[in-house]
Protein backbone atom coordinates (compact mmCIF):
# COMPACT_ATOMS: atom_id res chain seq x y z
CA UNK A 1 0.00 0.00 0.00
CA UNK A 2 2.77 2.42 0.82
CA UNK A 3 4.88 1.50 -2.23
CA UNK A 4 5.59 4.15 -4.82
CA UNK A 5 5.05 6.91 -2.25
CA UNK A 6 1.60 5.64 -1.30
CA UNK A 7 0.15 5.87 -4.80
CA UNK A 8 -2.56 3.29 -4.03
CA UNK A 9 -3.57 5.05 -0.79
CA UNK A 10 -3.79 8.38 -2.59
CA UNK A 11 -5.93 6.79 -5.32
CA UNK A 12 -8.34 5.32 -2.74
CA UNK A 13 -8.59 8.68 -0.91
CA UNK A 14 -9.39 10.56 -4.11
CA UNK A 15 -11.93 7.92 -5.15
CA UNK A 16 -13.86 7.94 -1.83
CA UNK A 17 -14.30 11.55 -0.81
CA UNK A 18 -10.85 12.43 0.47
CA UNK A 19 -10.61 9.70 3.10
CA UNK A 20 -7.30 9.82 4.97
CA UNK A 21 -5.61 6.43 5.43
CA UNK A 22 -2.75 6.00 7.91
CA UNK A 23 -0.63 2.85 8.11
CA UNK A 24 1.58 2.15 11.12
CA UNK A 25 5.10 3.55 10.93
CA UNK A 26 8.01 1.33 10.13
CA UNK A 27 8.99 1.29 13.82
CA UNK A 28 5.63 -0.31 14.69
CA UNK A 29 6.06 -3.43 12.60
CA UNK A 30 4.06 -5.58 15.01
CA UNK A 31 0.96 -3.40 14.62
CA UNK A 32 -1.59 -4.27 11.94
CA UNK A 33 -3.90 -1.36 12.72
CA UNK A 34 -4.87 0.99 9.89
CA UNK A 35 -6.64 4.30 10.70
CA UNK A 36 -9.22 5.82 8.29
CA UNK A 37 -10.58 9.35 8.78
CA UNK A 38 -13.45 10.91 6.87
CA UNK A 39 -17.19 10.72 6.29
CA UNK A 40 -18.81 7.54 7.52
CA UNK A 41 -20.12 6.44 4.12
CA UNK A 42 -16.77 7.17 2.50
CA UNK A 43 -14.89 5.29 5.20
CA UNK A 44 -17.04 2.19 4.69
CA UNK A 45 -16.43 2.25 0.94
CA UNK A 46 -12.71 2.79 1.36
CA UNK A 47 -12.54 -0.01 3.92
CA UNK A 48 -14.25 -2.36 1.46
CA UNK A 49 -11.80 -1.39 -1.29
CA UNK A 50 -8.81 -2.05 1.01
CA UNK A 51 -10.25 -5.44 1.90
CA UNK A 52 -10.56 -6.35 -1.81
CA UNK A 53 -6.94 -5.36 -2.39
CA UNK A 54 -5.82 -7.49 0.57
CA UNK A 55 -7.73 -10.47 -0.76
CA UNK A 56 -6.17 -9.95 -4.15
CA UNK A 57 -2.70 -9.79 -2.63
CA UNK A 58 -3.35 -12.96 -0.66
CA UNK A 59 -4.25 -14.75 -3.88
CA UNK A 60 -1.12 -13.60 -5.70
CA UNK A 61 1.75 -15.95 -6.30
CA UNK A 62 5.28 -15.62 -7.54
CA UNK A 63 6.65 -17.83 -10.27
CA UNK A 64 10.00 -18.10 -11.94
CA UNK A 65 10.31 -17.99 -15.71
CA UNK A 66 13.63 -19.32 -16.96
CA UNK A 67 14.76 -17.67 -20.19
CA UNK A 68 18.44 -17.44 -21.25
CA UNK A 69 19.88 -14.08 -20.31
CA UNK A 70 21.02 -13.40 -23.88
CA UNK A 71 17.36 -12.95 -24.83
CA UNK A 72 16.44 -10.59 -21.98
CA UNK A 73 17.25 -7.45 -23.91
CA UNK A 74 15.00 -8.61 -26.75
CA UNK A 75 12.18 -9.39 -24.29
CA UNK A 76 12.36 -5.92 -22.74
CA UNK A 77 12.31 -4.12 -26.08
CA UNK A 78 13.28 -0.53 -26.67
CA UNK A 79 13.09 1.29 -23.32
CA UNK A 80 11.16 -1.65 -21.87
CA UNK A 81 8.14 -1.20 -24.14
CA UNK A 82 7.52 -4.92 -24.63
CA UNK A 83 7.67 -5.94 -20.97
CA UNK A 84 5.56 -2.92 -19.97
CA UNK A 85 2.88 -3.96 -22.43
CA UNK A 86 2.80 -7.47 -20.89
CA UNK A 87 2.55 -6.15 -17.32
CA UNK A 88 -0.34 -3.86 -18.22
CA UNK A 89 -2.17 -6.46 -20.28
CA UNK A 90 -1.92 -9.25 -17.67
CA UNK A 91 -1.86 -7.10 -14.49
CA UNK A 92 1.32 -8.63 -13.11
CA UNK A 93 4.73 -7.50 -11.97
CA UNK A 94 7.80 -8.71 -13.84
CA UNK A 95 11.33 -8.42 -12.50
CA UNK A 96 14.43 -9.23 -14.51
CA UNK A 97 17.71 -10.19 -12.80
CA UNK A 98 20.28 -7.45 -12.37
CA UNK A 99 23.08 -7.35 -14.86
CA UNK A 100 26.04 -9.46 -13.82
CA UNK A 101 23.92 -11.60 -11.51
CA UNK A 102 25.57 -14.97 -11.07
CA UNK A 103 24.13 -16.17 -7.79
CA UNK A 104 27.51 -16.00 -6.01
CA UNK A 105 27.81 -14.17 -2.68
CA UNK A 106 30.95 -12.61 -1.34
CA UNK A 107 31.21 -15.21 1.49
CA UNK A 108 31.49 -18.09 -0.95
CA UNK A 109 34.84 -19.27 -2.23
CA UNK A 110 35.63 -19.53 -5.90
CA UNK A 111 38.41 -21.90 -6.94
CA UNK A 112 39.60 -22.84 -10.43
CA UNK A 113 36.60 -21.18 -12.02
CA UNK A 114 34.16 -23.26 -9.96
CA UNK A 115 31.97 -22.14 -7.13
CA UNK A 116 33.16 -24.07 -4.06
CA UNK A 117 34.67 -26.43 -6.61
CA UNK A 118 31.17 -27.73 -7.44
CA UNK A 119 29.75 -28.05 -10.95
CA UNK A 120 26.23 -28.10 -9.52
CA UNK A 121 26.81 -24.69 -7.98
CA UNK A 122 28.00 -23.34 -11.35
CA UNK A 123 24.86 -24.58 -13.10
CA UNK A 124 22.79 -23.08 -10.31
CA UNK A 125 24.49 -19.69 -10.75
CA UNK A 126 23.97 -19.81 -14.51
CA UNK A 127 20.28 -20.55 -14.04
CA UNK A 128 19.85 -17.73 -11.54
CA UNK A 129 20.94 -15.16 -14.14
CA UNK A 130 18.26 -16.57 -16.46
CA UNK A 131 15.40 -16.37 -13.94
CA UNK A 132 12.67 -13.78 -14.44
CA UNK A 133 10.27 -13.23 -11.47
CA UNK A 134 6.57 -12.82 -12.25
CA UNK A 135 4.12 -11.84 -9.47
CA UNK A 136 0.33 -11.75 -9.72
CA UNK A 137 -2.70 -13.97 -9.73
CA UNK A 138 -1.98 -17.54 -10.69
CA UNK A 139 -3.86 -17.47 -13.99
CA UNK A 140 -2.41 -14.09 -14.95
CA UNK A 141 1.12 -15.13 -14.04
CA UNK A 142 0.80 -18.10 -16.34
CA UNK A 143 -0.52 -16.01 -19.26
CA UNK A 144 2.28 -13.46 -18.72
CA UNK A 145 4.84 -16.27 -18.72
CA UNK A 146 3.49 -17.56 -22.03
CA UNK A 147 3.69 -14.04 -23.46
CA UNK A 148 7.35 -13.77 -22.43
CA UNK A 149 8.18 -17.18 -23.88
CA UNK A 150 6.52 -16.17 -27.13
CA UNK A 151 8.92 -13.26 -27.40
CA UNK A 152 12.01 -15.49 -27.36
CA UNK A 153 13.57 -15.08 -30.81
CA UNK A 154 13.79 -18.13 -33.02
CA UNK A 155 15.41 -18.60 -36.41
CA UNK A 156 13.84 -20.41 -39.33
CA UNK A 157 14.97 -20.85 -42.92
CA UNK A 158 12.77 -20.08 -45.89
CA UNK A 159 13.60 -21.67 -49.24
CA UNK A 160 13.60 -19.13 -52.04
CA UNK A 161 15.15 -19.78 -55.50
CA UNK A 162 18.53 -18.09 -55.70
CA UNK A 163 17.65 -16.15 -58.86
CA UNK A 164 14.74 -14.50 -57.00
CA UNK A 165 16.82 -13.18 -54.09
CA UNK A 166 17.40 -9.85 -55.82
CA UNK A 167 13.64 -9.31 -55.98
CA UNK A 168 13.30 -10.10 -52.25
CA UNK A 169 16.05 -7.57 -51.48
CA UNK A 170 14.68 -4.93 -53.84
CA UNK A 171 16.35 -1.80 -55.12
CA UNK A 172 18.96 -0.69 -52.56
CA UNK A 173 17.45 -3.16 -50.05
CA UNK A 174 14.08 -1.41 -49.95
CA UNK A 175 11.91 -4.55 -50.11
CA UNK A 176 13.78 -6.52 -47.42
CA UNK A 177 13.83 -3.49 -45.09
CA UNK A 178 10.09 -3.13 -45.48
CA UNK A 179 9.59 -6.81 -44.56
CA UNK A 180 11.76 -6.47 -41.43
CA UNK A 181 9.98 -3.29 -40.29
CA UNK A 182 6.47 -4.60 -40.91
CA UNK A 183 7.03 -7.91 -39.05
CA UNK A 184 9.71 -6.87 -36.52
CA UNK A 185 12.15 -9.57 -37.58
CA UNK A 186 15.69 -9.84 -38.89
CA UNK A 187 16.17 -11.30 -42.38
CA UNK A 188 19.52 -12.58 -43.62
CA UNK A 189 19.98 -13.22 -47.35
CA UNK A 190 23.02 -15.33 -48.33
CA UNK A 191 25.74 -13.55 -50.35
CA UNK A 192 25.82 -14.06 -54.13
CA UNK A 193 28.92 -16.26 -54.03
CA UNK A 194 27.16 -18.70 -51.66
CA UNK A 195 24.53 -19.65 -54.29
CA UNK A 196 22.22 -20.79 -51.48
CA UNK A 197 18.42 -20.91 -51.70
CA UNK A 198 17.89 -20.51 -47.91
CA UNK A 199 16.96 -17.16 -46.35
CA UNK A 200 17.16 -16.91 -42.52
CA UNK A 201 14.43 -15.14 -40.55
CA UNK A 202 14.98 -14.37 -36.85
CA UNK A 203 12.45 -12.98 -34.38
CA UNK A 204 9.59 -13.96 -32.10
CA UNK A 205 7.74 -17.09 -33.10
CA UNK A 206 4.60 -15.22 -34.08
CA UNK A 207 6.46 -12.58 -36.08
CA UNK A 208 8.68 -15.16 -37.77
CA UNK A 209 5.64 -17.09 -38.96
CA UNK A 210 4.09 -13.92 -40.38
CA UNK A 211 7.34 -12.90 -42.06
CA UNK A 212 7.73 -16.36 -43.61
CA UNK A 213 4.22 -16.15 -45.02
CA UNK A 214 4.93 -12.67 -46.44
CA UNK A 215 8.13 -13.92 -48.13
CA UNK A 216 6.32 -16.89 -49.66
CA UNK A 217 3.56 -14.61 -50.97
CA UNK A 218 6.22 -12.33 -52.43
CA UNK A 219 7.85 -15.28 -54.21
CA UNK A 220 4.50 -16.35 -55.68
CA UNK A 221 3.88 -12.83 -56.98
CA UNK A 222 7.36 -12.62 -58.50
CA UNK A 223 6.92 -15.94 -60.28
CA UNK A 224 3.46 -14.93 -61.46
CA UNK A 225 4.80 -11.64 -62.86
CA UNK A 226 7.63 -13.54 -64.53
CA UNK A 227 5.23 -15.94 -66.21
CA UNK A 228 2.99 -13.09 -67.27
CA UNK A 229 5.96 -11.26 -68.75
CA UNK A 230 6.95 -14.37 -70.68
CA UNK A 231 3.38 -14.78 -71.90
CA UNK A 232 3.34 -11.16 -73.07
CA UNK A 233 6.49 -11.76 -75.08
CA UNK A 234 4.68 -13.76 -77.78
CA UNK A 235 5.78 -12.40 -81.16
CA UNK A 236 4.17 -12.59 -84.58
CA UNK A 237 5.34 -11.04 -87.84
CA UNK A 238 3.33 -10.20 -90.94
CA UNK A 239 4.53 -8.99 -94.33
CA UNK A 240 2.76 -5.93 -95.67
CA UNK A 241 3.74 -3.91 -98.71
CA UNK A 242 5.52 -0.78 -97.38
CA UNK A 243 3.22 1.37 -99.47
CA UNK A 244 0.38 0.44 -97.09
CA UNK A 245 2.32 1.25 -93.90
CA UNK A 246 1.32 4.94 -93.75
CA UNK A 247 -2.34 3.96 -94.14
CA UNK A 248 -2.07 1.43 -91.30
CA UNK A 249 -0.34 3.99 -89.09
CA UNK A 250 -2.85 6.70 -89.89
CA UNK A 251 -2.60 10.43 -89.50
CA UNK A 252 -0.31 11.16 -86.53
CA UNK A 253 -0.46 7.47 -85.64
CA UNK A 254 -4.18 7.52 -84.85
CA UNK A 255 -5.07 4.13 -86.36
CA UNK A 256 -2.10 2.14 -85.04
CA UNK A 257 -2.43 3.73 -81.58
CA UNK A 258 -6.05 2.63 -81.42
CA UNK A 259 -5.08 -0.96 -82.26
CA UNK A 260 -2.27 -0.94 -79.67
CA UNK A 261 -4.53 0.31 -76.90
CA UNK A 262 -7.38 -1.99 -77.87
CA UNK A 263 -5.34 -5.21 -77.69
CA UNK A 264 -2.55 -4.01 -75.34
CA UNK A 265 0.20 -5.07 -77.72
CA UNK A 266 3.34 -3.57 -79.18
CA UNK A 267 3.42 -3.03 -82.93
CA UNK A 268 6.76 -2.27 -84.57
CA UNK A 269 7.25 -1.05 -88.14
CA UNK A 270 10.56 -1.27 -90.04
CA UNK A 271 12.73 1.82 -89.74
CA UNK A 272 13.23 4.01 -92.77
CA UNK A 273 16.57 3.54 -94.42
CA UNK A 274 18.84 6.55 -94.35
CA UNK A 275 22.42 7.35 -95.12
CA UNK A 276 23.72 5.98 -91.82
CA UNK A 277 21.40 3.00 -91.37
CA UNK A 278 20.75 0.24 -93.84
CA UNK A 279 17.83 -2.18 -93.54
CA UNK A 280 17.78 -5.54 -95.25
CA UNK A 281 15.58 -5.55 -98.30
CA UNK A 282 13.67 -8.62 -97.07
CA UNK A 283 12.69 -6.83 -93.82
CA UNK A 284 11.29 -3.61 -95.25
CA UNK A 285 7.77 -5.04 -95.33
CA UNK A 286 7.80 -6.84 -91.94
CA UNK A 287 5.45 -5.62 -89.18
CA UNK A 288 6.12 -7.17 -85.74
CA UNK A 289 3.43 -7.59 -83.06
CA UNK A 290 4.36 -8.44 -79.43
CA UNK A 291 2.02 -9.32 -76.56
CA UNK A 292 -0.25 -12.09 -75.29
CA UNK A 293 -0.82 -14.71 -77.95
CA UNK A 294 -4.58 -14.13 -78.13
CA UNK A 295 -4.20 -10.36 -78.30
CA UNK A 296 -1.42 -10.62 -80.90
CA UNK A 297 -3.59 -12.78 -83.15
CA UNK A 298 -6.54 -10.38 -82.82
CA UNK A 299 -4.37 -7.37 -83.68
CA UNK A 300 -2.89 -9.26 -86.61
CA UNK A 301 -6.35 -10.03 -88.02
CA UNK A 302 -7.40 -6.37 -87.76
CA UNK A 303 -4.27 -5.19 -89.57
CA UNK A 304 -4.82 -7.76 -92.33
CA UNK A 305 -8.39 -6.52 -92.73
CA UNK A 306 -7.08 -3.00 -93.27
CA UNK A 307 -4.56 -4.31 -95.79
CA UNK A 308 -7.23 -6.24 -97.68
CA UNK A 309 -9.21 -3.04 -98.06
CA UNK A 310 -6.13 -1.20 -99.28
CA UNK A 311 -5.32 -3.86 -101.86
CA UNK A 312 -8.44 -2.88 -103.82
CA UNK A 313 -6.74 0.40 -104.60
CA UNK A 314 -4.56 0.93 -107.67
CA UNK A 315 -1.02 2.31 -107.63
CA UNK A 316 0.21 4.46 -110.48
CA UNK A 317 3.89 5.30 -110.89
CA UNK A 318 4.78 8.44 -112.78
CA UNK A 319 8.07 10.20 -113.45
CA UNK A 320 8.24 13.85 -112.46
CA UNK A 321 11.48 15.79 -112.57
CA UNK A 322 12.88 15.84 -109.04
CA UNK A 323 13.69 19.55 -109.39
CA UNK A 324 10.00 20.42 -109.08
CA UNK A 325 9.28 18.01 -106.19
CA UNK A 326 9.83 20.64 -103.47
CA UNK A 327 7.38 22.98 -105.15
CA UNK A 328 4.79 20.23 -105.54
CA UNK A 329 5.14 19.28 -101.87
CA UNK A 330 5.13 22.85 -100.54
CA UNK A 331 6.13 24.12 -97.14
CA UNK A 332 5.62 21.36 -94.55
CA UNK A 333 3.73 19.34 -97.22
CA UNK A 334 0.91 21.86 -97.47
CA UNK A 335 0.53 21.74 -101.26
CA UNK A 336 0.65 17.95 -101.63
CA UNK A 337 -1.80 17.41 -98.76
CA UNK A 338 -4.23 19.72 -100.48
CA UNK A 339 -3.96 17.67 -103.68
CA UNK A 340 -4.42 14.36 -101.79
CA UNK A 341 -7.52 15.69 -100.03
CA UNK A 342 -8.90 17.04 -103.29
CA UNK A 343 -8.62 13.73 -105.16
CA UNK A 344 -8.83 11.37 -102.14
CA UNK A 345 -5.55 9.64 -103.00
CA UNK A 346 -2.18 8.99 -101.43
CA UNK A 347 0.95 10.42 -103.04
CA UNK A 348 4.44 9.23 -102.14
CA UNK A 349 7.74 10.77 -103.19
CA UNK A 350 11.08 8.91 -103.13
CA UNK A 351 12.86 9.08 -99.74
CA UNK A 352 16.00 7.01 -100.03
CA UNK A 353 18.93 7.64 -102.32
CA UNK A 354 18.69 4.15 -103.82
CA UNK A 355 15.30 4.84 -105.41
CA UNK A 356 14.56 6.62 -108.65
CA UNK A 357 14.63 10.31 -107.66
CA UNK A 358 11.91 11.17 -110.22
CA UNK A 359 9.49 8.37 -109.22
CA UNK A 360 6.15 9.44 -107.71
CA UNK A 361 3.52 6.86 -106.66
CA UNK A 362 -0.20 7.67 -106.56
CA UNK A 363 -2.56 5.28 -104.72
CA UNK A 364 -6.35 5.32 -104.68
CA UNK A 365 -9.42 4.43 -106.68
CA UNK A 366 -8.74 4.20 -110.43
CA UNK A 367 -10.73 7.27 -111.48
CA UNK A 368 -9.23 9.40 -108.67
CA UNK A 369 -5.70 8.26 -109.54
CA UNK A 370 -6.14 9.23 -113.22
CA UNK A 371 -7.43 12.69 -112.38
CA UNK A 372 -4.68 13.29 -109.84
CA UNK A 373 -2.06 12.07 -112.31
CA UNK A 374 -3.16 14.57 -114.95
CA UNK A 375 -3.20 17.35 -112.37
CA UNK A 376 0.31 16.59 -111.13
CA UNK A 377 1.75 16.32 -114.65
CA UNK A 378 0.26 19.69 -115.59
CA UNK A 379 1.69 21.30 -112.46
CA UNK A 380 5.05 19.67 -113.06
CA UNK A 381 5.17 20.92 -116.65
CA UNK A 382 4.34 24.45 -115.54
CA UNK A 383 6.92 24.41 -112.74
CA UNK A 384 9.53 22.87 -115.01
CA UNK A 385 9.15 25.73 -117.49
CA UNK A 386 9.88 28.18 -114.71
CA UNK A 387 12.95 26.17 -113.77
CA UNK A 388 14.35 26.08 -117.32
CA UNK A 389 13.60 29.77 -118.07
CA UNK A 390 15.49 30.95 -115.06
CA UNK A 391 19.25 30.83 -115.70
CA UNK A 392 21.31 31.70 -112.68
CA UNK A 393 24.30 33.99 -113.37
CA UNK A 394 27.54 32.16 -114.03
CA UNK A 395 30.51 32.37 -111.76
CA UNK A 396 32.53 34.08 -114.56
CA UNK A 397 29.98 36.88 -114.78
CA UNK A 398 30.24 37.43 -111.08
CA UNK A 399 34.04 37.45 -111.25
CA UNK A 400 34.04 40.34 -113.79
CA UNK A 401 32.35 42.64 -111.34
CA UNK A 402 34.72 45.12 -109.72
CA UNK A 403 35.70 43.97 -106.34
CA UNK A 404 34.64 46.07 -103.41
CA UNK A 405 37.77 45.10 -101.64
CA UNK A 406 41.06 46.88 -102.38
CA UNK A 407 41.74 50.53 -103.24
CA UNK A 408 38.13 51.76 -103.46
CA UNK A 409 36.41 53.56 -106.43
CA UNK A 410 38.21 53.26 -109.77
CA UNK A 411 37.51 55.32 -112.95
CA UNK A 412 38.67 54.03 -116.30
CA UNK A 413 38.88 55.77 -119.74
CA UNK A 414 39.52 59.29 -118.44
CA UNK A 415 41.18 61.97 -120.59
CA UNK A 416 44.43 61.45 -118.78
CA UNK A 417 44.52 57.86 -120.01
CA UNK A 418 43.96 58.97 -123.66
CA UNK A 419 46.87 61.38 -123.73
CA UNK A 420 49.39 60.16 -126.25
CA UNK A 421 46.96 57.64 -127.69
CA UNK A 422 44.78 59.96 -129.87
CA UNK A 423 45.04 63.51 -131.20
CA UNK A 424 43.52 66.47 -129.44
CA UNK A 425 40.17 67.39 -131.14
CA UNK A 426 40.27 70.35 -133.59
CA UNK A 427 37.87 73.01 -132.39
CA UNK A 428 38.06 74.83 -135.75
CA UNK A 429 36.42 71.90 -137.51
CA UNK A 430 32.92 73.11 -138.51
CA UNK A 431 31.61 69.58 -138.77
CA UNK A 432 32.67 68.57 -135.27
CA UNK A 433 32.06 71.93 -133.52
CA UNK A 434 29.67 74.00 -135.77
CA UNK A 435 28.37 76.38 -133.09
CA UNK A 436 31.81 76.92 -131.66
CA UNK A 437 33.28 77.84 -135.09
CA UNK A 438 30.43 80.31 -135.98
CA UNK A 439 31.03 82.16 -132.78
CA UNK A 440 34.69 82.47 -133.64
CA UNK A 441 34.17 83.90 -137.24
CA UNK A 442 31.45 86.44 -136.27
CA UNK A 443 31.93 90.17 -135.46
CA UNK A 444 34.66 90.92 -133.06
CA UNK A 445 33.54 91.67 -129.62
CA UNK A 446 33.62 95.28 -128.37
CA UNK A 447 36.63 95.85 -126.21
CA UNK A 448 35.92 96.36 -122.61
CA UNK A 449 36.12 100.06 -121.68
CA UNK A 450 38.20 101.05 -118.75
CA UNK A 451 36.23 102.56 -115.95
CA UNK A 452 36.12 106.34 -115.65
CA UNK A 453 38.17 107.80 -112.91
CA UNK A 454 35.28 109.71 -111.33
CA UNK A 455 35.61 108.18 -107.98
CA UNK A 456 32.45 106.03 -108.39
CA UNK A 457 34.41 102.74 -108.67
CA UNK A 458 32.00 101.22 -111.21
CA UNK A 459 32.21 97.53 -112.00
CA UNK A 460 31.05 95.38 -114.92
CA UNK A 461 27.90 94.76 -113.00
CA UNK A 462 27.13 98.48 -112.50
CA UNK A 463 28.28 101.27 -110.27
CA UNK A 464 29.33 100.19 -106.86
CA UNK A 465 27.29 101.71 -104.15
CA UNK A 466 29.25 103.51 -101.55
CA UNK A 467 28.60 103.09 -97.88
CA UNK A 468 28.73 105.98 -95.64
Amino acid sequence: FVARRGAILKQIGDEFGGVTISFPRSAQRDSDRVVLKGAKECIESAKQRITEIIEDLDSQITIECVIPAKYHRTLMGTRGTRVQAITQEHDVRIKFPERGTNGVTGDEDVANGDINGSTDSLEKSQKKSDIIIITGRAEKCESAQNALLALIPITIEVEVPFDLHRFIIGQKGREVRELMQNHDVSISVPPPNASSDLISVTGSKENVVKAKKAIEERVLKIESDKQEKEAKSFTASIRVNPIYHPKIIGKRGAIITKIRNKYKVQIQFPELRGRDSQLDEDKQDVITIIGLESDVNSAKEEILEIVSGLEDLVHEEINIDSRVHPRLIGGKGKNIRKVMDQYNVDIRFPRSEGQNPNLVVISGLPENVDECKDHLLNLAEEYLDDVTEYTPPSRQHHSERPSREGSGFVVKGGPWEQRGQQAVPDTTDAQEFPSFVNDMVGPAPTPFAAPADDGSHSTPWGPKSSRH
